[in-house]
């Protein structure tokens, strides 16, 4: 962010002198977090932020940054942590492994470094996929509206071709689709671990307690990408559903443009809530997840979004599409990417009967309780790394 900030606005020498001042205290590496004397030394290339301020519970990647590199420490690794994005020169020499991804990682590729393990984690689908979908999504609402608004797609404009094809190793996340997209363009060892939630306190959900109102109520509890995760077409379907309510939990006015364009579903129609972005560990989330039955993800190209997941702890049944979901045994499915089969999704879910609903929902619930702890994330990661080194 800082760099952006420096590049966009400022000019010259003193641009140099900042950039200068960026890398030498924000942006350097935190070397050997755990002031261990190991042999061996990993660099991990994601966010730093959970090592300067700990955890915040905006995205689960913070107590997933903070496991990884508690199960390295754990497999006797010392642990140097850097930025994903950061640009400047490391002494790839030192380092046993590189994990996860982007510039430290691709840059790697150019040091011919013997015994150098690169091992690339990412938990979207492969990025050619992914920009060919939204790309579709974008300009499918083009042909309909005539408006193009890319900045609400999850358009990626580095591609990262060499650490996609290249790397020693791909652990993602054990979802058949995300894999598959893999499998097309890569030939060696693809390993999987599970999503995790957050462990939310203080929230009773009894999804059997006023249930009749509960059943008319979906939560749309996501992130960036409006017009890639299909929030304009929900807001024409539950536009004219009266009957039924959609609860948004993100900061809409981060995308101006979807916002100037669909004002009028988005704050002018009845049935139709915003709340910026919700902590969920707020009274604020705890009334709206309260109020509601079903949670719905249509998206053109996911991963396994960790919003889905911690929704499904507090016994939320989710609607989504294959390209959002892993088992669709604990979903609703959403066949196809189009209004009819949205529709025919949410009036599946409005003929099941209470008892089916309750039943469901506490499956769902032990099941993710079950799978997608951070215990089984870890122990999950660390098989996994034991098979790669």
């Amino acid at each position: 962010m800082y760099k952006k900030i420096i590049n966009n606005h400022i000019n010259n020498e003193f641009k140099k002198i900042l950039l200068l001042i960026y890398k030498t205290y924000f942006d350097k590496p935190i070397i050997n977090f755990y002031k261990t004397n190991y042999k061996k030394n990993v660099l991990i290339s994601y966010i730093k932020y959970p090592f300067i301020k700990w955890v915040n519970y905006s995205h689960t990647n913070n107590i997933e940054a903070i496991s990884i590199w508690e199960v390295f420490n754990k497999l006797w690794y010392n642990v140097d942590i850097v930025n994903y994005d950061y640009e400047w020169k490391i002494n790839y020499e030192k380092y046993n492994i590189i994990f996860w991804f982007w510039e430290p990682l691709e840059k790697s590729f150019y040091f011919n470094i013997n015994n150098l393990k690169r091992i690339y984690y990412w938990t979207w689908m492969h990025l050619f996929i992914q920009n060919y979908n939204t790309i579709k999504r974008i300009w499918w609402l083009y042909n309909k509206k005539w408006i193009l608004i890319v900045e609400s797609s999850r358009l990626v404009f580095k591609s990262w071709n060499i650490q996609t094809q290249l790397s020693n190793a791909i652990i993602t996340l054990w979802n058949n689709t995300i894999i598959d997209s893999y499998k097309q363009f890569y030939d060696k060892s693809i390993y999987s671990i599970p999503v995790t939630y957050y462990n939310i306190e203080n929230i009773n959900y009894d999804i059997s307690n006023n249930i009749e109102e509960k059943k008319l109520n979906f939560i749309w509890f996501w992130s960036s990408g409006l017009i890639h995760k299909w929030l304009d077409l929900l807001l024409e379907i539950f536009k004219e559903k009266w009957d039924l309510n959609l609860h948004i939990c993100w900061p809409i006015d981060n995308e101006k443009i979807f916002k100037d364009y669909f004002y009028s579903e988005l704050y002018e129609t009845k049935n139709i809530f915003n709340y910026w972005f919700v902590d969920i560990h707020s009274y604020k989330f705890k009334s709206i997840v309260n109020k509601c039955a079903f949670s719905i993800f249509p998206s053109c190209a996911e991963w396994e979004p960790s919003s889905i997941i911690n929704l499904m702890s507090l016994w939320i049944i989710p609607i989504v599409t294959k390209e959002s979901w892993i088992n669709l045994d604990l979903a609703i499915n959403i066949d196809s990417l189009n209004k009819y089969e949205i529709i025919n999704s949410i009036n599946k879910v409005n003929k099941l009967n209470n008892l089916e609903i309750i039943n469901f929902s506490k499956k769902i619930k032990e099941e993710t309780l079950k799978n997608n702890s951070i215990k089984k994330f870890k122990l999950k990661l660390k098989e996994n790394l034991i098979k790669i080194i």
